[in-house]
C-alpha cells in the first residue's frame, strides 16, 4: 500500500495512480472534527467579505469551496492553487463550486503565480509539512499579501502523536517511521518563529489535539500496514507481533477506545 504513504502527498502525480491518496484525502476531510477544527478557523480568520482568498495547497477544494462561500455575500472570490492536475481536475469536478466565486489554479506554493500585494487572505492545511522550503514558501506569501492581509495555517505536529497500545514498543516505531517519511514534521509548533522571521506580525497560536476515531482513516493516514510490512521486512519485529499490534488497535475502534493523537496548530498572522 505505498500509494497510501503521506509522503505521497509531496508529488501526488508522479505516484502513477493517486486513486487511493485521493479517496484518503476525502475521507479526511470529511471527517467530523477536521470539518470542526475548519469552521472554527474560519470563524477567528476575521477576513473581509468582498476580499480575495487562496487556498494554497487547495487539494479536492472542499476549503476553497467554503472560503467562497464565506466571501461571496461581498463580492469576493476565492482561488484554490495546488501543483497536483489530479487533485485540481476532482476540485473543479466537484458539484458544490459550480455557482461559487471561485478558481483553481495548477501551481506551486513556492512560486505563486499572483503580482505583488494583490491578495487580502491566504489559507494552508497541512501543506507545510510536505514543502521542500517552508521559510520560502512563507516569503511568497508575504510577497502577495496587502499590507493587513491575513493569512492562517493548520498543521500537524507528528513528534507528539500517540498510538495506545499494550505494545508501546511497536507504537513509537510505527510514529517514528511516518515521522521520518515527513519533509517538515515538526513545523506546527515553529510557525509563530518562521512567521516572525518571514516579517508577519499579530501571530496567534491555537494548539490542540486531534483524535482519529476512524481505524481505516488513521491506518490510512498513518500507514500503518505499510509501515508494519516495512518493520517486518527488515527483522525489527516478528509478522506475529506486527498482526496483533494491528488487530488489537481494530479491536480498539470496534470497542470506541481506540486512542491514536495528533496534535494540531492553528495559526494566523498578519502582513
Amino acid at each position: 500500500m505505498t500509494q497510501s504513504s503521506v509522503a505521497g502527498f509531496q508529488d501526488v502525480d508522479r505516484t502513477g495512480d493517486p486513486s487511493e491518496l485521493l479517496r484518503h484525502l476525502q475521507r479526511t476531510s470529511e471527517n467530523e472534527e477536521v470539518v470542526r477544527i475548519g469552521r472554527e478557523r474560519l470563524a477567528r480568520f476575521a477576513i473581509p467579505r468582498s476580499g480575495i482568498v487562496a487556498d494554497l495547497g487547495c487539494g479536492l477544494g472542499g476549503q476553497t469551496a467554503m472560503l467562497a462561500r464565506h466571501v461571496a455575500p461581498g463580492g469576493g472570490r476565492a482561488i484554490g492553487i495546488d501543483m497536483s492536475k489530479a487533485m485540481l481536475d476532482f476540485a473543479r469536478a466537484r458539484p458544490d463550486v459550480a455557482d461559487l466565486p471561485l478558481e483553481f489554479r495548477e501551481a506551486d506554493v513556492h512560486q505563486l503565480p499572483f503580482e505583488d500585494e494583490s491578495l487580502d487572505a491566504v489559507w494552508m492545511e497541512r501543506v507545510l509539512i510536505h514543502v521542500k522550503d517552508p521559510r520560502r514558501v512563507l516569503r511568497e506569501l508575504w510577497r502577495v499579501l496587502r499590507p493587513g492581509g491575513r493569512a492562517s495555517f493548520a498543521e500537524t505536529a507528528h513528534y507528539g502523536t500517540t498510538f495506545d497500545s499494550p505494545d508501546r514498543e511497536v507504537s513509537d516505531l510505527i510514529a517514528a517511521t511516518n515521522r521520518a517519511s515527513l519533509r517538515n514534521p515538526d513545523v506546527g509548533p515553529a510557525l509563530p518563529r518562521l512567521l516572525r522571521e518571514a516579517g508577519f506580525a499579530g501571530n496567534e497560536l491555537y494548539p490542540e489535539l486531534f483524535r482519529s476515531k476512524d481505524f481505516e482513516m488513521a491506518t490510512a493516514g498513518f500507514r500503518w500496514r505499510e509501515i508494519l510490512a516495512r518493520l517486518v521486512e527488515e527483522g525489527r519485529i516478528a509478522e506475529e507481533r506486527a498482526g496483533a499490534w494491528l488487530e488489537g488497535m481494530r479491536a480498539a475502534d470496534a470497542a470506541g477506545i481506540m486512542v491514536c493523537l495528533t496534535p494540531v496548530f492553528t495559526a494566523f498572522a498578519t502582513k
